[in-house]
């Protein structure tokens, strides 16, 4: 393979390493807003709720 195929195929997981880490990082930082009213938080009961489907 030439050496453009191999930088592409770096930055390619390069990308896809970092779109993971900032997915988890703001899916991690969203459960603890507990800007909502309720003592737990209305998105965390949300999120409780909507995981309470797959069951």
């Amino acid at each position: 393979m030439a050496k453009k195929d191999w930088s592409g195929i770096l930055f390619f997981i390069s990308g896809v390493i970092l779109y993971g880490f900032t997915a988890v990082g703001a899916v991690i930082h969203l459960s603890f807003i507990e800007s909502w009213n309720n003592p737990p938080g209305m998105y965390w009961s949300a999120v409780l709720q909507g995981a309470s489907c797959f069951r």
